[in-house]
C-alpha cells in the first residue's frame, strides 16, 4: 500500500469516525435531545445565545 493510500484512509477515518460523530453530537445536544441532568442547563444556555 502506498503511502498515499494509507494517509487517505486515515484521514477518512478520522472525518467519519470523530468530524461526523462530533457534528451529530452537537446538533442533537443543541436541538436538547441529551436528557441527562448535567446538560439541560447547559442546552438552555446555549438556546439562549443561538
Amino acid at each position: 500500500m502506498s503511502d498515499e493510500v494509507t494517509l487517505n484512509k486515515i484521514v477518512t477515518i478520522v472525518m467519519e469516525d470523530l468530524r461526523d460523530k462530533s457534528i451529530n453530537y452537537f446538533e442533537k445536544f443543541i436541538k436538547g435531545k441529551w436528557r441527562s441532568p448535567s446538560t439541560q442547563t447547559l442546552q438552555s444556555e446555549f438556546k439562549e445565545v443561538l
